[in-house]
């Protein structure tokens, strides 16, 4: 320093490079000059300065080759060689995720699904390959193409413009000759119907022989003496055989019942095949086997029927299968519960009543066509609600018949020459006529066999001995007079 300097410089040479990589530090030391002290001066309590190089080179990019071609082989894997590229070495570690993805080939079967990171440290080459497993197989077979991808690399860019790979993955078998084309058919199958629930179908389709290619073919159900959706669920669809594959299977659910009956089948067709393919049998016969037990049949053997004045009943009944049943009943349309015979009932209401009774046997099958018995509960006495003549008439025509009519149906058998009786004034023997009984109008008519006396007056009485279908007597007994004119 010479008298009046203050700042002197220390030069020290920086080799350039074009490499990325991190600042970097060095360290520039004083010390006293020959070991001695320094002249005309102290020695500073912080002798060391820092010396920082900052890095200007920017981050290279990461490029992945766009197209790679590879024959696929017959049994044993080969391997794909993708190569990756760095646009210049680097000073730092640069790492970049990959990842295959299917295209129209097939992870599994055509190539290994491939990921991991690729890593290019410091001094490494810009270039460095991923390794992608491909199968083999003897499959004629289209060119396949697959895709492998870079993602999130790390102290580098990603050239968007090659940041993923198309692997075609090139078929080198030689074609089927035209004489392996093969042929679609459907077996026939017979299945259990069962008692509740579904029970599947299983229908198998099989080609003839396996093919290079995937084979479509479409399906759909048809009734034959099953009835759909009664019997069976309607199907239809289309089932794809994959390159290789020769058979696969149709699921047709069947509803199962508890109804004996006959056996019965359904078709499930096949009318279209893809054109790689020729249909064989093209239809399966699908017979569902019944499998339910011949039901019991109840019979009622004694009860109530028609109209009946009682309001109690007792019902008797018997099974076609006596042995280890039983029976439920119900009344007018009311809940089934367990009953035996004879089931008996009081207090019965006026009007209509049914009961129904079904039998079950050992195996708890239930009668589907329960017995009935209906009958009507009458306990109100008939009256007569007309007569003609009318009560009092005075110019009646002597040819004229005498009427009664009732308010509710009468029994014929009651309605005779005792119980509606015509007697002239002052006579008490009754006029000889004729007695009958309409059940469609409800009316009695007396025809006497000889014209009755002008000027005379007569008596008509009906009798509580004329009784309803229920057997209830009329009340009040009718009696009523008229006189025939001169």
């Amino acid at each position: 320093f010479a008298p009046g300097d203050e700042v002197k410089k220390i030069k020290v040479p920086v080799r350039a490079d074009v490499l990325d990589e991190g600042d970097e530090q060095l360290d520039v030391t004083l010390s006293e000059p020959g070991g001695g002290t320094p002249v005309n001066a102290t020695m500073p309590a912080d002798k060391t300065g820092t010396l920082t190089l900052v890095d200007d080179d920017p981050e290279p990019a990461v490029s992945i080759r766009d197209e790679v071609f590879v024959e696929e082989g017959d049994t044993a894997d080969v391997t794909a060689l993708v190569p990756v590229r760095l646009s210049a070495p680097s000073g730092r570690r640069v790492t970049v995720a990959y990842a295959t993805e299917a295209a129209s080939a097939t992870a599994g079967d055509d190539y290994e699904t491939t990921t991991g990171t690729l890593t290019f440290d410091p001094g490494d080459p810009t270039v460095k390959t991923i390794a992608v497993p491909i199968r083999g197989d003897t499959l004629d077979e289209p060119a396949e193409p697959l895709t492998l991808r870079l993602s999130a690399p790390s102290n580098a860019s990603l050239d968007p413009s090659v940041a993923d790979s198309t692997i075609r993955i090139v078929d080198q078998d030689p074609p089927r000759p035209p004489s392996a084309t093969p042929s679609l058919s459907v077996d026939d199958v017979r299945v259990a119907e069962g008692n509740t629930g579904e029970n599947p179908a299983r229908l198998r389709l099989q080609l003839s022989e396996s093919t290079d290619q995937a084979v479509t073919a479409s399906y759909s159900t048809a009734d034959v003496t099953a009835q759909a959706p009664t019997d069976y669920d309607a199907e239809s669809g289309t089932v794809t055989f994959s390159p290789g594959e020769r058979t696969a299977v149709v699921d047709v659910p069947v509803n199962g019942d508890k109804t004996d009956e006959s056996d019965e089948a359904f078709d499930l067709n096949l009318p279209n095949v893809s054109s790689n393919a020729t249909l064989g049998d093209s239809s399966g016969r699908v017979t569902i086997v019944d499998d339910d037990e011949i039901p019991p049949e109840t019979t009622i053997t004694s009860g109530p029927s028609g109209t009946v004045r009682s309001t109690t009943a007792s019902v008797a009944f018997k099974s076609s299968e006596p042995e280890a049943g039983s029976f439920e009943c119900r009344r007018d349309g009311g809940s089934w519960s367990a009953c035996a015979s004879p089931a008996g009932y009081s207090a019965l209401g006026q009007g209509a009543h049914t009961f129904e009774v079904r039998a079950i046997d050992g195996e708890g099958t239930v009668d589907p066509t329960p017995d009935k018995r209906s009958w009507t509960v009458d306990t109100s006495a008939p009256r007569v609600t007309a007569v003609s003549p009318s009560s009092g008439a005075r110019r009646v025509a002597p040819g004229a018949n005498v009427l009664a009519t009732f308010s509710e149906a009468m029994q014929t058998s009651t309605i005779t020459k005792a119980t509606v009786t015509l007697v002239r004034k002052g006579t008490t023997r009754p006029v000889v006529a004729k007695v009958s009984y309409s059940p469609t109008t409800k009316r009695a008519t007396l025809d006497p066999s000889a014209s009755l006396a002008r000027g005379a007056t007569y008596t008509a009485t009906v009798t509580t001995g004329a009784k309803d279908l229920a057997g209830n007597p009329l009340a009040p007994r009718k009696t009523w007079s008229f006189t025939v004119k001169r």
